[in-house]
């Protein structure tokens, strides 16, 4: 897939553009689609949770078979033996959902999240940030859509992400101010300058030196 970064002056529209794509804001002309079946993620710039769930709930809070199951099994296991847990733990088996609750933790803790009990609304911004970044990571979607995803991330983070954004089929769309992040994960930049956009084909400093011709 592509990996796109959007770069432009502050206030030149990039989060606004972001927002379109995602569908969480109505462009003022023009329609944006995307092909039947594909899944979007999309990080925002600001993330404020009110939640008072877990972790793990908050990482569980979809509609997906496999987090039905996850917390199924948790309801039983706290229920102690018999028919319903054994249901679940087949239901666990049948969808491989324990990989899938292996790579909610492992998210978590590659974020520096290791306190699973604590609930989202204790947590700080940064923190809460880092749970939604690792939360849109989870199901690896089709498209990413990512608004500065490594503020509140140090440099064993950044590299984390690094890994998880080399995925061959990923198609993704970025705003950062990090240059260096820019120049490791984007193939392709889009400037947008006064109401326009130009499309440049390389990394960050190929962009820089053209721009400085």
């Amino acid at each position: 897939g592509q990996k796109i970064a959007i770069v432009g002056r502050n206030g030149s529209g990039k989060s606004t553009l972001l927002k379109c794509i995602a569908g969480v804001e109505q462009p003022d002309a023009g329609t944006i689609t995307f092909n039947r079946g594909i899944r979007v993620g999309y990080l925002d710039q600001d993330v404020a949770m009110t939640s008072d769930r877990t972790l793990v709930d908050e990482m569980l809070d979809q509609d997906d078979d496999r987090s039905v199951a996850i917390r199924a099994y948790e309801h039983a296991l706290a229920g102690g033996t018999g028919p319903a847990l054994e249901k679940a733990l087949a239901r666990m088996e049948e969808l491989k959902a324990w990989d899938h609750e292996a790579r909610i933790k492992g998210l978590l803790s590659q974020f520096g999240l290791t306190d699973l009990e604590v609930p989202v609304n204790r947590l700080s911004g940064g923190q809460q940030k880092r749970l939604a970044l690792a939360k849109v990571l989870l199901d690896r979607p089709d498209v990413l859509i990512l608004d500065e995803p490594t503020n509140h991330l140090d440099v064993a983070m950044i590299e984390q992400l690094e890994g998880e954004l080399a995925v061959p089929g990923l198609t993704l769309l970025l705003v950062t101010h990090d240059r260096y992040f820019l120049d490791n994960v984007c193939d392709e930049l889009i400037e947008i300058e006064r109401g326009g956009a130009q499309r440049f084909r390389g990394s960050y400093s190929y962009y820089v030196e053209k721009k400085a011709l």
